[in-house]
């Protein structure tokens, strides 16, 4: 439990030049720092990581919540989306 706090504490923050705003890094983990500025549904302090072959996942720790997308083929698009949908979905 300890070391999954710590891989979603932000290291590197949305201020260095080339970060999304609202979105941190921890260790290896994409951070949701500010869900305005990220214009997303997720909670602040959701983390989660998105590979290059269609697949994305993140843990919402506020609603108690793991979403999990798989696909094979690049699902950039598809990312934001599915998203907003399971978070609509939970509300």
């Amino acid at each position: 439990r300890r070391v999954l706090f710590r891989s979603r504490a932000v290291h590197i923050p949305d201020t260095m030049p080339g970060r999304t705003p609202g979105e941190g890094w921890g260790l290896a983990v994409r951070v949701v720092t500010d869900n305005a500025l990220r214009d997303t549904y997720l909670s602040k302090g959701s983390f989660g990581w998105s590979g290059a072959s269609g697949t994305h996942f993140w843990v919402d720790p506020e609603k108690h919540l793991v979403a999990v997308l798989m696909a094979q083929v690049p699902a950039v698009s598809l990312r934001p989306d599915f998203e907003t949908v399971v978070m609509q979905a939970v509300q």
